[in-house]
Order: C-alpha cells, then sequence, then structure tokens
C-alpha cells in the first residue's frame, strides 16, 4: 500500500524545504567542484537551472519537505474540510520525526488547530470512516507523530492537534 500523509488548516501552511539539498545547473555544478560525469550531460543546456540535485549526503535526502497544494488539484476526496494542504514528504520518518514535530509546532503558533492525515491511495471508496484522534499540542511527541504516519490500514487517519488555549 502506497500512502499519501499531508497537513491541512484553516491557515496556508509554511513549506519546508530540505536545507541539505542544493541545485545547478551543469555550469554551476562544474564551478562548484561537484563531480559528476560531465560527459554523459554534455547534450544537457549547460545553463538550464535545476539540472544537478546535490545534497551533503545520502542520508539527508530524506529530511522531511512539506509543499503547498490545492484540494482542487486532486481527482478525489482527500478527507479533510479545511482550506488550506500541504504534502508531507519524509523518507526516513524514523530519524527525522523530530524535525516534522518541531514543524507541526512552529505552524500552532498561527493558528489553533492542526491536522495530519494518511490516507491509503489505493482507496477508491472515500465513504469510509476516517479514524481520528485529538491531542493537545503540549502532549504531542515524536511517538504520535510516527503512529499517525506509519499506518498499516486502509481506514483513513486523521490526528487533529490543538494548540492548548486558555
Amino acid at each position: 500500500m502506497s500512502y499519501f500523509k499531508y497537513i491541512a488548516a484553516d491557515t496556508p501552511l509554511d513549506e519546508l524545504t530540505n536545507p541539505y539539498v542544493r541545485y545547478y545547473s551543469v555550469s554551476q555544478a562544474r564551478q562548484a567542484g561537484i563531480e559528476l560525469d560531465y560527459e554523459l550531460l554534455s547534450s544537457t543546456d549547460p545553463d538550464k537551472e535545476n539540472t544537478v540535485v546535490w545534497c551533503e549526503s545520502e542520508d539527508k535526502l530524506n529530511f522531511p519537505c512539506v509543499y503547498a497544494v490545492k484540494k482542487e488539484d486532486f481527482t478525489q476526496d482527500i478527507g479533510t474540510r479545511r482550506t488550506y494542504c500541504a504534502v508531507l514528504e519524509c523518507g526516513d520518518l524514523k530519524k527525522y520525526a523530530g524535525e516534522v514535530l518541531n514543524y507541526i509546532k512552529k505552524e500552532l503558533v498561527k493558528m489553533n488547530e492542526i491536522e495530519l492525515w494518511c490516507i491509503d491511495l489505493g482507496l477508491r471508496d472515500r465513504g469510509k470512516e476516517v479514524r481520528t484522534d485529538h491531542i493537545k499540542a503540549d502532549n504531542l511527541c515524536q511517538e504520535h507523530i510516527m503512529k499517525a504516519l506509519y499506518l498499516n490500514t486502509d481506514t483513513p487517519y486523521c490526528l487533529i492537534i490543538r494548540k492548548d488555549v486558555n
């Protein structure tokens, strides 16, 4: 099963990019001293931006990224009723759950509630019940992030995280 993991809110979500990744043209990569098979790239426009992706280490490629998306771009219902959505990508959640936790807590500074979703991409019947859990932001920890995003079921899951409001 493949899962779609995303964050939803009533306020626009900031994007999170991988700080360990850089994008270069072939010319820029050569100037930076990046070792590549330049003969293989000889038919590529040397000044075309974002042709070469470079990362400090292979392990750092798994750092979490969050990208804003429009709900109307989806061909099927993704479950949330929130206005704003952002795709969450993370290749090694066990290692980077803390980064996802920090991102969510940072986003909660500007809003009262945020949803963390995990849905089976193969699920065609969106009429299924959604399993929902609620948690206060002060109680949220890496284990909750792991549980929410390492689903092993076809039931859509939503973790609603609410800021403690006095």
